[in-house]
């Protein structure tokens, strides 16, 4: 199993080495004319709206972040599981952080020589290039931190970092090859598989506590372990701390539910 997500700024070409990468290995790509009917078949229509973007004040308020959040994890976590693929923004390197043999690899650049590079691709002026580059780097780590809660330019987020300003496209696809294939990161993959599995099976319980039970507390989380639910938050009706756990462990795979979830007194009396 080869997966490895690609984070690149804007004008770094780094979605030419992602499309490049998966022409030569020739891995499926999770990129946004891919992500678009998968988050729809996920409930989510208008994902322009959030795509890296950083969301403006008034959505940060009345936007339900947390369905977004949870339509993005499946999405990712069942593209990965497919094996062989690579994927492009979208939190990857943050949300698949805690798998094991993913190789996370930050493609980035000056920004001048972004700025340049924009100004001929585009035949613009710098000023136009310029303030592109700014608007774009702004929206990418304005998605981070609402969503993520991360500086997306951070190295230690990465096992690769790569400076296109004197490394071409190729060059930058033989770097990435060279650490895919290294015996670190095959060593991993049952664990990767696993690992996985739970992150899927976690999407699969929450999914059905907000969609089949109906039950909207945006403090709600599942996580797994090798099939055993914990879940954690609160909820605000009694009813819902059972129900909680029976919709969890009515997911077929699931080998035990530890319910962890507490009750919140909207009135604050004990």
């Amino acid at each position: 199993m080869a997966i490895i997500t690609i984070s690149r700024q804007f004008g770094s070409q780094g979605t030419w080495v992602a499309q490049k990468l998966a022409e030569v290995l020739s891995y499926s790509i999770l990129d946004k004319e891919a992500l678009l009917p998968m988050m729809t078949e996920q409930g989510i229509t208008d994902i322009e709206k959030y795509d890296e973007k950083k969301p403006k004040l008034w959505d940060s308020i009345v936007m339900d972040r947390f369905m977004y959040i949870h339509a993005l994890q499946t999405v990712i976590y069942k593209f990965a599981r497919n094996d062989n693929c690579i994927i492009v923004g979208r939190g990857g390197q943050f949300l698949l952080g805690r798998v094991p043999g993913i190789l996370k690899v930050s493609v980035v650049a000056p920004r001048e020589v972004r700025i340049q590079r924009l100004q001929a691709r585009l035949n613009c002026s710098r000023g136009e290039a310029e303030m592109q580059v700014r608007h774009n780097d702004e929206n990418r780590q304005g998605f981070h931190h609402f969503f993520f809660d991360i500086d997306c330019d951070l190295p230690d987020l990465y096992d690769i970092v790569i400076n296109t300003a004197a490394l071409s496209v190729e060059k930058a696809v033989e770097l990435i090859q060279n650490a895919l294939f290294a015996e670190e990161i095959a060593a991993c993959r049952d664990a990767t598989v696993h690992k996985l599995d739970d992150f899927c099976l976690g999407q699969e319980v929450m999914k059905s506590i907000r969609c089949k039970k109906r039950i909207s507390s945006p403090y709600l989380d599942a996580s797994v372990e090798d099939g055993v639910v914990t879940l954690n938050g609160g909820v605000m009706n009694w009813n819902d701390l059972d129900a909680c756990e029976h919709a969890a462990s009515e997911i077929p795979g699931v080998k035990k539910v530890v319910n962890k979830i507490n009750f919140i007194n909207p009135w604050g009396i004990a």
